[in-house]
């Protein structure tokens, strides 16, 4: 077995046994995981969208209709 593959297993062990210690299913766990991400998606594009408008005025050329 290889390096990579001995510090895998000993990380998915390692998970695992932290996961039973704070009594967390692994699935609750991917739920979790799965919720963190698409909240993280969610400001990331919120973030996009109260941005836009910023970016735009200051690409277009307003100060030349002065």
């Amino acid at each position: 077995m290889s390096d990579a593959g001995i510090k895998l297993l000993l990380s998915c062990l390692l998970l695992g046994w932290v996961l039973s210690v704070i009594k967390v299913d692994a699935l609750d766990f991917i739920r979790l995981l799965s919720q963190s991400l698409r909240h993280a998606g969610e400001s990331a594009a919120d973030a996009v969208r109260w941005g836009m408008p910023y970016i735009l005025l200051a690409r277009s050329p307003w100060y030349l209709s002065i």
